[in-house]
């Protein structure tokens, strides 16, 4: 995966997730992007850093970009791209929710009758 598609990927992650409001639809989305993350090759100098750092994210949105921004750095190989492949399906439902949360709230933006 080159830089111009994993940013691609990341933003697009990014803007879908945020628009889920649902308290039990985001548990579901980090608990999906804790597995993916643990699927990733870490060493495991960095999965312990990781770890920690992860104690300190205390919302819905750090945690989502922590955890995107670690499920996409580093070398991707083809195990780790199954895993995202795998992480992406199991979203969708949530994906969808957040597509709709998003078309509602920008209908809503130039609603003014």
């Amino acid at each position: 995966m080159d830089k111009k598609e994993r940013k691609k990927v990341e933003v697009t992650l990014k803007n879908i997730l945020y628009f889920i409001d649902d308290e039990s639809e985001q548990n579901r989305v980090i608990e999906a992007l804790k597995r993916c993350e643990n699927k990733m090759n870490d060493s495991k100098i960095k999965n312990k850093i990781d770890k920690f750092l992860m104690m300190l994210k205390k919302d819905y949105y750090s945690i989502v970009d922590f955890l995107v921004d670690d499920i996409l750095s580093g070398d991707i190989n083809s195990s780790e791209k199954k895993a995202i492949y795998e992480l992406i399906d199991e979203l969708s439902p949530s994906i969808e929710s957040g597509k709709k949360c998003f078309l509602e709230k920008l209908k809503n933006l130039f609603d003014w009758s």
